[in-house]
């Protein structure tokens, strides 16, 4: 990402900026740091185990990142880890960075490369916040003056696999970092039910540093045979998780 590098390659100038990332993220091997700095970005993937959080950086709301997935068992894990440069806006940046999470209708559109196709493909459309789970009237965007500790909202989206779905967005903010996650509150259908509610759940968690904004990004999905034989779901999921970055980043900036 054109983005991330070159935001990168200024940070680690400062050698201060170094010290806070390894400060933030210890879990970084060597050979990560060098990705980071000379790419912007590192991966880490997992199936069949224990999430392990490897990239998650430290925060006053980690916990609740991680208190996130407690309750259910992923076999597909992605990690997703940038180095970007932070933000320029004229007021509260961490607001900033909490409404256009909270833009959840701009996710309308997404796109995504299809390796199958060879085209770019909608991942995500028809995406907005609705009043109740129950009644589900759309809304317009929830966007704040203040950031709150917490809050949710439920979601509407159109999946490019799964067709109409329903989340609940979760937000928490803290003075030094946002988080952002979806969970699926009905099951997700591929012809037929294949991943049962609440079994798919992801995390974005923005930390602005000294002159740098480090985003984390998480997904687990607790799938059965059935769409594992049909789906190829480490690319699928990954894919997901990557888009739900590059919106962010793109909306940010």
């Amino acid at each position: 990402m054109l983005l991330a590098s070159s935001g990168s390659a200024a940070a680690w100038a400062n050698p201060s900026s170094a010290q806070t990332l390894q400060a933030r993220v210890p879990t970084l091997s060597a050979d990560e740091v060098q990705q980071l700095r000379s790419e912007g970005s590192i991966r880490f993937h997992t199936e069949d185990e224990p999430m392990r959080f490897r990239y998650l950086p430290h925060s006053s709301i980690s916990s609740e990142v991680r208190n996130s997935f407690r309750g259910f068992e992923p076999n597909v894990v992605n990690e997703v880890l940038y180095l970007l440069p932070k933000p320029q806006t004229d007021g509260d940046l961490l607001l900033h960075i909490y409404n256009t999470l909270r833009a959840v209708s701009t996710l309308s559109g997404v796109q995504y490369h299809s390796g199958h196709y060879d085209r770019e493909r909608v991942l995500f459309d028809d995406v907005y916040a609705m009043d109740s789970p129950r009644s589900r009237n759309r809304i317009d965007d929830p966007l704040v003056t203040r950031v709150p500790r917490e809050s949710s909202f439920p979601v509407h989206l159109v999946d490019a696999n799964f067709g109409t779905s329903y989340f609940e967005a979760t937000y928490y903010g803290a003075g030094d970092a946002i988080s952002f996650g979806l969970k699926n509150t009905q099951s997700l259908t591929y012809f037929i039910p294949v991943i049962r509610s609440e079994r798919l759940r992801f995390q974005l968690l923005a930390i602005p540093l000294e002159d740098d904004l480090l985003l984390y990004g998480t997904v687990g999905v607790e799938a059965g045979r059935l769409i594992r034989r049909q789906v190829h779901l480490p690319s699928a999921f990954r894919r997901r998780i990557e888009t739900l970055a590059d919106w962010f980043i793109e909306q940010a900036y």
